[in-house]
């Protein structure tokens, strides 16, 4: 834990002098998609079956979609930088600091930043009229799970691509997709059910599944055991696939 608390502290100190970028990528940029979409939308979902307005609706969906694509950039471009750009991951694991602890401070790192643009998407949420319960707490927690399995998926690409350019093909089987097919927008069942089969590796269908029932206190746990173990085994195995990914490559060039 002493190294994890470390690495974040690192992190704290570098937005020193780059909070702007942050606040406008992290909070600002999704407080634009929630307004734009959220009202923007309304009266095209009004006819859909979505058993409340559509600004209650889209709001977890906007607050996994916006935590979810910090996640992906962070633990992608952002780590990939740091490792074979600046090479600091090379003088991190000259100290006793190991690799697992390394990714598991630079993941709870990431987590952090996903965390406050949810609260703040949250707060705004309120402002703007979705309607909100105690429930919605506990949303936060599984954002937060979901922004581990989005991270280690982007480290993963990060281990594997040789420039960062290439990590573009990734954003558009993660970032893109998470947003239009992973039920942020409108409910999955809109799209025909091989879509659905195809896109099952997201995490974000199977934590909305938690989240939008948990919001309107309607979660039944008894039919949501494939989707908890989906999310775990896609957690688990990202988790493993960055660890095996930077293992092969730091090594490798060492």
């Amino acid at each position: 834990m002493r190294f994890i608390s470390i690495i974040v502290y690192r992190h704290i100190i570098a937005l020193n002098g780059a909070w702007a970028g942050m606040f406008c990528n992290v909070v600002l940029e999704p407080l634009v998609f929630l307004v734009g979409f959220g009202f923007g939308f309304a009266r095209i979902m009004a006819g859909e079956d979505i058993n409340t307005d559509y600004l209650t609706f889209v709001l977890p969906g906007m607050m996994l979609w916006s935590s979810a694509a910090t996640a992906i950039i962070e633990g992608s471009f952002t780590v990939h930088r740091r490792c074979f750009d600046l090479k600091l991951w090379q003088a991190w694991l000259a100290t006793p600091l190991t690799l697992p602890w390394l990714l598991a401070g630079e993941t709870t790192a990431i987590a952090l930043r996903c965390f406050v643009s949810s609260l703040v998407m949250l707060l705004m949420g309120a402002l703007l009229g979705a309607h909100i319960n105690l429930w919605w707490l506990a949303i936060l927690p599984l954002i937060l799970l979901v922004c581990v399995a989005h991270a280690a998926m982007g480290m993963w690409a990060a281990s594997l691509a040789t420039k960062r350019d290439q990590l573009m093909a990734m954003w558009v089987f993660l970032g893109s997709t998470t947003l239009i097919f992973g039920g942020a927008l409108t409910p999955t069942t809109t799209f025909p059910s091989w879509v659905n089969a195809i896109f099952s590796y997201l995490p974000t269908p199977h934590a909305l599944a938690f989240i939008r029932p948990m919001a309107d206190g309607t979660l039944a746990f008894e039919s949501l055991w494939y989707h908890g173990a989906m999310l775990a085994l896609i957690t688990v195995c990202s988790v493993a696939l960055a660890l095996t990914g930077f293992m092969r490559r730091l090594y490798k060039e060492a």
